[in-house]
Formats: structure tokens, C-alpha cells, sequence
């Protein structure tokens, strides 16, 4: 195989004057399903995250001399930024640092898989979230937050109370 090739595709809506990043993120997958004399044909897109291409090479080996967590993760997260992409990095209050004349912490997997790993280590998340503006996502790498009022469920089909107007979901079993 060549390289691999991404197309990223930004959404944004305006409400009120105002630019909202609600998904930033590259196309996996595209599906174009032929209609009949009846039916329209169908173009199917799936997307992931920016995660998606910090997932794409195995860096395994890749030294950290005398860096903590946090640092390190601040490192593998400056190489993305021509992406936009803007690190939130808590600094962690779990050390378990070893001098580096014993020992030097080194990548194992790609960029994603590490900078998860490490977030586990100190017991904490790691995400991407787009925006705030166009083109620009934030990079949390810190404690789970959980903000805001629960949100009312999905109801579809329900006369008055129906607040979706199309729902669909889709399991892969081998994932």
C-alpha cells in the first residue's frame, strides 16, 4: 500500500451570527447505494474524529528521557497542531517517576494509543472536542468532568412528544 489519503470535513452551523463547530473530523468511510425507479440513490459517509489519523502510525520505541506523563503527552501533541489542534493538559497529582539513570520512558503504539495509556496510568481521559472556531479542535488530557443537566431521551414516533425525526444506529462486532 501508498499512502493513506484523509479528506477532513469541518460542519459548522450559524446561529444567530454565531459559528458553532459541531463535528471536525476526516471521512473512513463513503458508500454511494444506487436507487431504483422508486427511490433516490443514497450516499452513506463515516467519519471519525481527528483521533483517527493519531491512530494511523506505530511509533513504538520513541524516548521520553526525564519527561513526565503530562509532558510527554504535550510533546506527542505539538506534532498535531498543524491540524489545529490545541492541547488541555491538567498536570497529574499521581507521580510515579523513575530516575532516568535506571530507566527512560519510551512510546509503545501510536500516538493515540500512548497518550491513552498514559492517561489511564494517573487515572485520567483523554478526548478530542471540535472547535472552538473553525479548522481548530481542544485535546483534553485530564480528569472526567461531567457538566451540565442530563439531556431528555430520544423519542421518535411519538406523536407530540417525538423531538428526532430519523434515528438509525449501527454495531460493529468486530470492533
Amino acid at each position: 500500500g501508498g499512502p493513506l489519503l484523509f479528506l477532513r470535513v469541518v460542519v459548522v452551523v450559524t446561529v444567530k451570527g454565531t459559528a458553532n463547530v459541531i463535528m471536525d473530523g476526516v471521512i473512513t468511510n463513503h458508500q454511494i447505494v444506487p436507487g431504483t425507479n422508486k427511490t433516490h440513490s443514497t450516499l452513506v459517509i463515516t467519519g471519525e474524529d481527528l483521533t483517527a489519523l493519531m491512530n494511523q502510525m506505530n511509533l513504538s520505541g520513541f524516548p521520553f528521557p526525564a519527561t513526565p506523563p503530562e509532558g510527554r503527552v504535550a510533546l506527542l501533541l505539538a506534532k498535531w497542531s498543524f491540524l489545529g489542534i490545541i492541547p488541555i493538559i491538567i498536570p497529574s497529582i499521581m507521580m510515579n517517576e523513575v530516575m532516568p539513570t535506571e530507566a527512560i520512558p519510551s512510546q509503545q503504539g501510536t500516538d493515540l494509543a500512548y497518550i491513552q495509556a498514559l492517561a489511564d496510568q494517573v487515572g485520567y481521559v483523554f478526548y478530542i472536542d471540535p472547535g472552538p472556531w473553525p479548522g481548530t479542535s481542544k485535546a483534553y488530557w485530564g480528569p472526567f468532568v461531567k457538566t451540565g443537566i442530563p439531556q431528555p431521551a430520544l423519542n421518535l414516533d411519538m406523536d407530540a412528544a417525538s423531538n428526532v425525526e430519523s434515528l438509525s444506529f449501527n454495531f460493529d462486532s468486530q470492533k
